[in-house]
């Protein structure tokens, strides 16, 4: 007996085997869906060869991926006989939410219709909601009938861009409330939104004065009034990021950032300052892997080398990872050969703790793994190992010379104003990262560290924060990458960003980044670095201003007159291709697949290419080919897993045309929800096609009902044993040598025969003296042959008596 155990997919819980006692379930499989189907066909492949052969399904019959009944059928006319054993299902009460129809495209001010179905079992009141991007919209009173029954609703117009109506019931009379949700996209056709996320506003008065004149909706946030969601983001067309350090963004955000860009096909425009690109830590993030540009600077000489030095002192946290160690394994990882690099680990005897003491970065690996090894420890007072990093820096020779100090504050030292006024005369400044402080003296004292060193404070309590902040220090002070004088950028490409400028003002400044590889340079600075550079990105595009926007180093561009078209143009030229005016898409759900049907204008020709792009609840893209189904018509599936929101994005291309219009695909709940009770109908089909029968008892499994079956049974064992049994006989035939006398006296010596006896009978004259047949001569046997004894020797008797002991010893 063997066990699948079936679930979205079918696993073996136990091979075919002699099986007296079952331990229980150990396998997992995703419980939201039932693919009976799976789950006989990995069963018949693990039916040995030889048995009769029979399949038990165990279930309810409520399947909602593959057929049972098909596969089946194939099994029986293999041999395989298929019964069943129901399980049976009680149920209660329920209602549920079957599904919510409405226009998948609206226009602008457009009224619009609303249907929901519901079934019921029971006769129930219930309230409905309405919820249009999780705000409650409307709210209505139901009576609801036995059976299979539907209301409409007309919902107010909606803002342009696309949208997600949630549908929520509250029976009186119910079991399962997991099955009272619904949802349904829609999209608004319209002039795009554009989303300005800025953490100083007063920087993006000059972008929010540009795209508003030309006609463009922009809404300003801060980092923290963005929620890190992908639905909220995909309301806009395009992002534009002024000035924003990455850790003001969090993690979160910018994690939604890749598949809204490369999955959704919308907008980033990226504009620099103080706190952008490699000053503001975008380097080894998300973000950096969107942007056409990366922070990982060439080795140059205008770049100036720097000597960093890291104190590091326990977190006193009880973690899997050490992240101060991690920490500092990222800044040895972001310093080039001509930098410096030390690590102090703050040993409590007070001594010098240098884990690598200061040196170029030219054997990373072994700095990594010296890193890696540290123990940090919880001193008195941090004044030792300032005064050590400072002393190894003085004598540096590398142009900037910096300490970063990770530590608690309880180090108090009423010395550190002298040695830290010291340290900054000499060229030195020192940074602090205050973790787990426990009293406001502590953070007092930390602050005082940073301000005496000319350095900068942060407060990290959460901890994962912390390699990003050491990232952004290193970035900051080892290689900031603000290159300021006044250039003329060089024009490289005539992309439709630049098409309104009659003529490029110079700039001031700009940070320093190093163009990808497939990115498009439009604006470089004498020094070749990219100033405006754009490229695609999955679906989308993105772009990477690496001047300022606020005056800082373009005072004289923004006096420009052609400055107000410019904004506009940048974020244009990322904007979605199309709206989809012209495209027709629709999803609908079955079979756990979500069926895409697109239809698409004429003018793409009979040979328009369709795909779609699918964003999971997880933030997991694929893709989709759409095949053709009628002229000016495709259709394609993908795989429902989880309960959540699909992103769906359709582009079309054909005859030198392109089309783009996203929806979306709500699961609200899992399919097993929407099934009741036991479907005996499926299971008795199931056990007919089958060649079986639906049991009433687990014993009815082992009735002997099966056909014959014609089979091998390995006989290696029994010849063996055989072999065996034989090897004395075939040993003894080749060691005894007998002739016809010998078998003679045998016989008299054992009282077989009244013959007379050898010696007693006379030799015929004519018999040749006899000897051993040659075939005897020639055996087997280690000693040498004998000659058979002359008549009345007196040899027989001891032959006998060899004889005799070795029967006796047989016996």
């Amino acid at each position: 007996m063997g066990i699948v155990t079936v679930g979205r997919e079918a696993v073996v819980e136990q091979p075919a085997a002699p099986l007296d006692h079952f331990d229980g379930f150990q396998s997992l499989v995703d419980p939201d869906h039932t693919n009976l189907e799976s789950g006989l066909d990995l069963a018949a492949s693990i039916l040995p060869a030889g048995f009769r052969r029979r399949i038990i399904l165990v279930s309810d019959g409520q399947q909602n991926i593959g057929d049972a009944v098909a596969s089946a059928g194939l099994l029986h006319q293999q041999g395989i006989r298929v019964d069943v054993l129901p399980e049976r299902v009680k149920s209660g009460p329920e209602v549920l939410v079957d599904r919510v129809d409405g226009p998948a495209q609206l226009h602008v001010q457009e009224r619009f219709p609303v249907t929901v179905w519901i079934n019921s079992n029971v006769v129930s009141a219930a309230r409905l909601d309405v919820f249009a991007d999780q705000r409650l919209v409307q709210s209505r009173s139901l009576r609801l009938p036995v059976g299979e029954s539907h209301v409409t609703l007309y919902e107010s117009p909606l803002a342009p861009g696309p949208h997600r109506l949630q549908i929520h019931l509250t029976p009186a009379k119910d079991t399962q409330p997991q099955n009272n949700s619904g949802s349904l996209f829609t999209i608004v056709q319209g002039a795009p939104k554009v989303l300005v996320i800025a953490q100083n506003r007063t920087e993006a008065g000059d972008v929010l004065s540009s795209l508003r004149s030309t006609g463009l909706q922009t809404v300003l946030r801060a980092p923290k009034e963005v929620p890190p969601s992908l639905p909220y983001l995909q309301t806009y067309g395009a992002i534009v990021l002024v000035d924003t350090p990455a850790p003001s963004l969090g993690t979160d955000l910018m994690n939604q950032l890749v598949p809204y860009v490369r999955d959704l096909g919308r907008g980033l425009v990226v504009i620099g300052g103080q706190e952008a690109y490699g000053v503001g830590g975008y380097g080894q993030t998300p973000l950096e892997k969107i942007l056409p540009v990366k922070m990982d600077l060439p080795q140059r000489r205008d770049t100036p080398s720097a000597g960093v030095v890291l104190i590091i002192e326990s977190l006193e946290a009880n973690m899997p990872v050490n992240i101060s160690k991690e920490a500092g394994k990222g800044v040895i990882r972001l310093l080039t050969e001509q930098d410096q690099v030390g690590i102090i680990d703050t040993p409590n005897d007070g001594g010098a703790g240098w884990v690598v003491p200061l040196q170029n970065v030219r054997d990373k690996t072994t700095i990594l793994h010296d890193a890696d090894i540290m123990l940090p420890g919880d001193p008195g007072s941090y004044a030792p190992y300032l005064q050590a990093a400072y002393a190894s820096l003085r004598t540096a020779s590398v142009k900037v010379k910096h300490i970063i100090l990770l530590g608690d504050g309880d180090a108090q030292d009423p010395s550190y104003h002298s040695v830290l006024k010291q340290i900054r005369a000499g060229g030195v400044t020192v940074s602090v990262i205050a973790t787990n402080v426990g009293s406001p003296g502590d953070v007092k004292t930390m602050q005082n560290i940073a301000r005496w060193g000319g350095g900068r404070f942060y407060r990290a309590d959460d901890v994962n924060s912390i390699p990003r902040i050491f990232l952004r220090e290193a970035t900051t002070v080892a290689r900031s990458g603000i290159v300021q004088g006044k250039f003329y950028p060089q024009k490289l490409s005539s992309n439709p960003m630049v098409r309104d400028l009659s003529r490029i003002p110079p700039l001031y400044g700009y940070v320093a980044t190093a163009p990808k590889a497939t990115g498009e340079l439009v604006l470089v600075s004498k020094n070749l670095d990219p100033v405006l550079a754009g490229w695609q990105y999955g679906l989308g595009r993105a772009v990477a201003w690496t001047s300022d926007a606020s005056g800082l180093w373009t005072h004289d561009w923004l006096a420009a007159p052609e400055e107000n078209r410019f904004w506009a143009d940048v974020v244009n030229w990322t904007l979605p291709a199309s709206t989809g005016q012209r495209m027709f898409v629709a999803a609908t759900q079955a079979g756990g697949q979500e069926i895409v049907s697109v239809q698409v204008p004429a003018q793409l020709g009979l040979s328009a290419t369709v795909r779609a792009r699918i964003v999971s609840p997880a933030l997991q893209g694929s893709n989709v080919s759409l095949d053709p189904t009628a002229p000016g018509q495709f259709r394609g599936a993908f795989q429902v897993g989880s309960a959540g929101s699909y992103g769906i994005t359709v582009e079309a291309r054909g005859n030198g045309h392109a089309d783009v219009v996203q929806t979306g695909a709500d699961v609200p709940y899992s399919p097993e929800y929407r099934a009741i009770g036991t479907n005996t109908a499926v299971l008795r089909q199931v056990a007919k096609v089958g060649g079986g029968s639906l049991f009433t008892q687990p014993g009815d499994a082992w009735r002997t009902n099966l056909a014959g079956v014609s089979g091998q049974k390995d006989l290696t064992t029994l010849l063996w044993i055989l072999a065996l049994l034989l090897l004395p006989i075939d040993v003894a035939t080749r060691r005894l040598l007998l002739g016809r006398r010998d078998l003679l006296a045998l016989r008299r010596a054992v009282g077989l025969s009244d013959a007379p006896s050898i010696g007693d009978q006379p030799l015929s004259p004519a018999a040749p003296r006899r000897h051993v047949p040659a075939t005897a001569r020639t055996d087997y046997s280690p000693r040498p042959l004998r000659r058979e004894t002359e008549p009345g020797s007196g040899n027989v008797p001891s032959t006998i008596d060899q004889l005799l002991a070795a029967k006796r010893r047989r016996q």
